[in-house]
């Protein structure tokens, strides 16, 4: 098969072709895709390469590949809004990588501020973007969801960044187990004053008691399409219901060793109380309801004692020391 390479720089840009792909979905599957998403009178723009006549695929070892190797399509999903401050590193972080075959979806918000200036200087690189109103976070989450046409799919806020060879490292492992159907790494977190930490996944004990960090875990399409996506009635822990929906249903988790990605942690704040309120409504659900509360509890006199190390400047030894070494 012949592929189309627009620019060998950008992972983004390679083994593209001219075919638009021809969806099938399953009227039983949770999660129905399409190539764009339905016109809206609130949209503030649209774009991509998609939108040119560019489409992507898998390629499995008979697809006539010159090197006749696999190559499953990665989807790296980014939500935005009123971005502008950290945008473009993230969008460089995924363009840059160094895999082959990477699809790249953005969905914003209707930013107001220089978020769209930003995606339409990469649009390019962007799979398909658009900008328009939704109902939050886990929404727009869903929206670039039914976009996704790759075997495995990433979500990265903008803020955050991948390792250079983070869908390297997740495609090797992929196709160690294509049956697996989550996959996670561990994910650096940055700490205001140049401090960091590492989220070590594989040393977080089990779901779900404690989740996972969403940048550094990709996820099966089909997991998607059979479990359903997240809980728009969750405003902030519904990647980890996500993830304790699908323990429950016992799927299989693959480790990876690695650092996946880079998160921007700005410290503790009121939100975290939210947090553990919304992870106890997830946890009555999965755990017996006394374990569920006292595990509460306990999140509330941690967070607690957290803002009090914070405000005298030690909040983030307690996280160095509870997630791996301070850098």
């Amino acid at each position: 098969m012949t592929t189309i390479n627009l620019n060998n720089e950008f992972s983004t840009n390679r083994r593209m072709t001219m075919e638009m792909p021809v969806i099938v979905n399953d009227p039983s599957s949770k999660v129905q895709s399409h190539l764009f998403l339905p016109s809206s009178p609130e949209r503030k723009g649209e774009g991509g390469l998609r939108t040119k006549g560019y489409f992507k695929r898998s390629y499995d070892e008979a697809s006539g590949l010159s090197d006749n190797s696999p190559l499953p399509l990665v989807t790296i999903i980014t939500v935005v809004f009123n971005g502008e401050k950290y945008l473009e590193q993230t969008i460089q972080s995924v363009i840059n990588q160094a895999y082959d075959n990477v699809e790249y979806i953005v969905i914003d918000g209707g930013s107001t501020d220089g978020t769209v200036d930003i995606i339409r200087k990469y649009e390019n690189q962007i799979d398909y973007w658009v900008s328009e109103p939704d109902g939050g976070l886990y929404h727009a989450i869903n929206k670039g969801i039914t976009l996704c046409m790759g075997r495995l799919v990433g979500i990265i806020h903008a803020g955050d960044n991948y390792t250079l060879e983070a869908i390297v490292e997740v495609v090797e492992a992929y196709l160690k187990k294509t049956s697996a159907a989550l996959f996670t790494g561990d994910c650096q977190c940055l700490f205001r004053d140049n401090y960091n930490w590492y989220i070590r996944s594989g040393n977080l004990g089990p779901l779900p008691y404690k989740t996972l960090p969403h940048p550094s875990t990709f996820v099966s399409l089909e997991t998607y399409k059979k479990y359903g996506a997240f809980e728009t009635s969750f405003k902030i822990a519904s990647d980890y219901e996500f993830f304790c929906r699908c323990f429950a249903q016992s799927v299989e988790f693959i480790y990876i060793n690695k650092t996946i990605a880079i998160m921007m942690n700005p410290g503790i704040s009121n939100n975290y109380y939210m947090t553990a309120k919304e992870e106890l409504m997830v946890r009555m659900r999965y755990l017996p309801k006394l374990l569920a509360i006292i595990i509460f509890l306990r999140s509330c006199l941690t967070i607690t004692g957290h803002k009090a190390l914070e405000y005298l400047g030690l909040w983030y030894l307690i996280e160095a020391k509870r997630h791996g070494s301070i850098g």
